[in-house]
């Protein structure tokens, strides 16, 4: 390893290591400047954290921020360059036994839930959103395109149910379940809504989404799945699923 590989990895051991000293062995200067390489640490974790309270302003209403995120930072810091994936990083990390003992149930629910959220306001521009507009036409014989700025979410509570300023979560009553979601970014206001979905419908956006089958293809597959009858009721409820994603901007045309 060259000094300069050394000299980073002593940084990156700085910043993300509980036991530092060895880093500042490496980074060598006198007492001065190793106190200001524990003040840019300081900084750096600081700033990832204040990122990370951000992007969760339910969860932490429900378990103490500081213990979780720093140890998050000991034991599987960020790989990403980007400050905005932190969050996902954070919530791919949680596990039960890194939680409070006291800590909900539906708590690692509520993460992943506040994390798809973030993660669907973050999503690129409509992809092939032009190639549909100028196609005009919607036809079940082709695949679907479902805009990008959307997340099929499966859960075991109603953590979509909690309010943003919970007054106290200790008396937070949050439903058990079975229960399958459409979190979109609404198109002419740009914030994330979230959309309850049946099994049925879940299933069928699900095997649409990666608009490699044709939709009948896809409904099929779904039926499979779900062990439904593709009958006239049927055909009537999806054209109403259809056509209500079509107007909150889920569900662009076909390719």
């Amino acid at each position: 390893m060259s000094a300069l590989d050394q000299y980073q990895r002593a940084i990156v051991d700085l910043l993300f290591r509980k036991d530092f000293a060895k880093s500042l062995e490496v980074l060598g200067g006198g007492e001065r400047e190793q106190h200001r390489w524990r003040v840019y640490r300081r900084m750096a974790r600081s700033r990832l954290s204040d990122a990370i309270e951000a992007s969760f302003p339910r969860l932490f209403q429900v378990v103490d921020a500081e213990p979780l995120i720093e140890r998050w930072l000991d034991e599987s810091p960020p790989r990403s360059p980007y400050l905005r994936d932190v969050a996902g990083e954070l919530a791919l990390w949680l596990k039960p036994e890194v939680l409070p003992p006291d800590a909900p149930a539906w708590t690692l629910a509520l993460a992943r839930h506040e994390w798809a959220m973030l993660d669907v306001s973050y999503a690129h521009q409509e992809e092939g959103a032009a190639e549909v507009l100028e196609v005009g036409e919607l036809s079940f014989e082709r695949p679907a395109v479902l805009t990008p700025a959307h997340r099929i979410v499966r859960t075991g509570f109603a953590v979509h149910r909690i309010p943003e300023d919970l007054e106290d979560p200790s008396r937070l009553e949050v439903v058990a379940g079975a229960f399958a979601l459409c979190l979109y970014r609404d198109p002419a206001t740009h914030e994330v809504r979230v959309l309850e979905l049946s099994p049925i419908a879940a299933a069928i956006l699900e095997e649409v989404a990666p608009g490699t089958s044709t939709v009948v293809e896809a409904v099929r597959a779904a039926a499979v799945r779900e062990s439904f009858e593709i009958d006239g009721a049927f055909v009537g409820a999806f054209a109403e699923l259809v056509t209500d994603l079509v107007e909150r901007g889920v569900w662009l045309g076909s390719r």
